[in-house]
């Protein structure tokens, strides 16, 4: 991997941070007053080639997830999914989780994440945090 690489991944891990406080911001009432778990889905690179970026990712996210759990008071759970660097395992890693009625993904690397834009648009929302909205 080459510095430019590490730089890009640094980079969106400080994305996926802020996409969180994002979320929790916005969603900390609602489940606070129901007393819900808060899913959220983050598809990362797990194994391959990429595997340190994508593990630095998931512990960023665990440390961000367990200190907004913690000091609010809220009950958290990340539901991973590997996509090895690959958008089609993204997709596919995408619509397990959307399947399991997991409201909130996260994406990891541009090309993977440019794979989700057509599901994003579809459901009117944003990458790389795109939310599902419920389909009943």
């Amino acid at each position: 991997m080459n510095k430019k690489y590490l730089i890009s991944a640094t980079s969106l891990v400080v994305i996926i941070i802020g996409g969180i406080w994002l979320l929790y911001i916005n969603t900390r009432q609602m489940i606070q007053a129901n007393n819900q778990v808060l899913k959220i889905g983050a598809i990362l690179p797990l194994t391959g080639e990429a595997t340190q970026y994508g593990q630095t990712a998931q512990r960023s996210i665990e440390i961000a997830i367990v200190k907004i759990a913690r000091d609010q008071k809220l009950n958290v759970e990340i539901v991973y999914e590997d996509d090895k660097i690959d958008p089609k395992l993204a997709v596919s890693a995408f619509q397990k989780l959307s399947s399991q009625g997991i409201k909130y993904i996260i994406g990891f690397g541009s090309g993977e994440t440019l794979a989700l834009c057509p599901l994003a648009e579809k459901e009117k929302i944003p990458s790389p945090m795109i939310e599902i909205k419920n389909k009943t």
